[in-house]
């Protein structure tokens, strides 16, 4: 079974990664930092994403956020070839491939990060949390 590790720094699991639209250029990915959240539900991208991407709006969404006041916002489908990094920028390979993913805007850019990794993303997966590490295995 393959598994990707990574620690767990400051109580957030953060993981670089790559994000295309569902027909990807040329190329990797432009790399963004993600933060895995494994309370929210839904997999959101901030404004830079959208941009770097180039990704259209195929829908309006709500959410409800932490603070219980549902909220909506732009939907996009992007694709779920999300290439975690294991290794240096020369080294890289694929972790995570093959479907495509609805992702909501994030309504705001948050410092640190610009992927939030919901359950969405997630829920094909094993996840293990153990000693200060974050194991994801398929």
């Amino acid at each position: 079974m393959p598994t990707f590790a990574d620690r767990v720094r400051d109580n957030q699991i953060r993981l670089l990664v790559g994000v295309a639209v569902p027909l990807p250029k040329a190329g990797p990915p432009p790399s963004s930092q993600a933060l895995v959240d494994t309370g929210a539900q839904k997999t959101m991208v901030s404004p830079k994403v959208v941009e770097q991407t180039g990704a259209i709006r195929t829908d309006i969404a709500s959410f409800v956020p932490a603070n219980g006041k549902p909220q909506e916002t732009d939907e996009f489908l992007l694709n779920n070839s999300i290439p975690i990094a294991t290794g240096s920028q020369s080294s890289r390979t694929t972790y995570s491939s093959g479907r495509d993913l609805t992702v909501l805007l994030l309504p705001y850019s948050p410092p640190g990060f610009d992927v939030l990794l919901g359950l969405d993303f997630l829920r094909p997966y094993h996840i293990t949390m153990w000693n200060g590490t974050f194991v994801l295995s398929n």
